[in-house]
């Protein structure tokens, strides 16, 4: 007896940041042990490279200047696949006794700074 297994990836375009690309896949065997343990371990490898391909917060070094708060984009966080734990990587570290402040990116992408 033979397996088949079909799965899709992409969207439909309803929304202003979808892909323009819509992809179909099929695979097909006389294993079905095997054929689902790869299917289960690809999704997982998607699922967790989709969450740490994006950074999910911003970290920032915030100065005062008087009265006006500057923010300045230092790095990035990413929570780890497992959800117990977070990657981050900084490109300086602030000297001047800066505050280090981490924010969500909001949906649209935008920095988190208020």
């Amino acid at each position: 007896m033979h397996y088949l297994f079909i799965d899709e990836s992409g969207e439909l375009g309803l929304h202003e940041r979808s892909s323009e690309f819509f992809l179909i896949a099929a695979l097909c065997t006389e294993n079905l042990k095997a054929l689902e343990k790869r299917v289960w371990k690809e999704k997982a490898k998607l699922i967790n490279e989709a969450t740490s391909s994006r950074p999910t917060h911003r970290i920032y070094a915030v100065t005062r200047t008087g009265n006006k708060k500057i923010w300045r984009s230092i790095g990035a966080l990413w929570p780890h696949g497992d959800g117990k734990g977070f990657n981050h990587k900084v490109d300086c570290l602030p000297l001047n006794g800066a505050e280090i402040v981490i924010r969500e990116i909001d949906a649209e992408g935008e920095e988190g700074a208020p």
